[in-house]
């Protein structure tokens, strides 16, 4: 999993080693990392997300954009 990891994610990875955490053991590890940085998108958000569909004409790549800008203002993000 170590070799995934970008950014603060590998902090993260460090302080499970520093914390005595079994970094050897990926029940722990994905434990660790779903409680940690798991979240899901529930009620009004998740409908939401169900509707925004691709327009005629516009292209893949602003569809992807503007469906991650909409994941990001369900998630909370900033």
């Amino acid at each position: 999993m170590y070799l995934i990891l970008r950014g603060n994610t590998i902090s993260w990875w460090n302080s499970l080693k520093i914390s005595g955490k079994d970094i050897a053991s990926w029940a722990t590890v994905k434990s660790e990392f779903l409680k940690d940085y798991d979240y899901r998108i529930s009620g009004e958000s998740g409908s939401r997300l169900i509707t925004v569909k691709q327009k005629m004409g516009e292209s893949v790549t602003d569809y992807y954009a503007r469906s991650t800008l909409a994941i990001e203002d369900c998630s909370g993000s900033p």
